[in-house]
């Protein structure tokens, strides 16, 4: 499935998404999603971009998430699925929205 663009965001916070999904892809991630209030559609021009992936290899991770907080201009989170447990772990998979999935 290829980027699917949250058509309710802003074009900084969209060139930002994109930015950060070519990055993941490059580290051949499973899957990402947006959660939060980009998700919810009610986010702010500081709020930052609550990311969530599936598949990155552990060894690489810190590096990913050091190149997406370098090439985005808003801050952002990104959190492993499989790092997340009870009601966090409810919360993404209830408003999270797939913006990339390998075939």
């Amino acid at each position: 499935m290829p980027y699917q663009p949250i058509e309710s965001l802003s074009e900084s916070m969209q060139n930002d998404l994109s930015k950060i999904l070519c990055i993941l892809k490059r580290y051949d991630v499973a899957k990402v999603s947006v959660y939060g209030s980009v998700a919810r559609g009610d986010y702010k021009d500081d709020s930052d971009l609550d990311i969530c992936i599936e598949g990155l290899r552990d060894d690489n991770f810190f590096i990913a998430l050091a190149e997406c907080l370098m090439a985005s201009d808003h801050s952002v989170s990104i959190t492993d699925f499989k790092n997340t447990f009870g009601y966090f772990r409810e919360r993404i998979l209830k408003e999270g929205k797939i913006i990339y999935e390998q075939n």
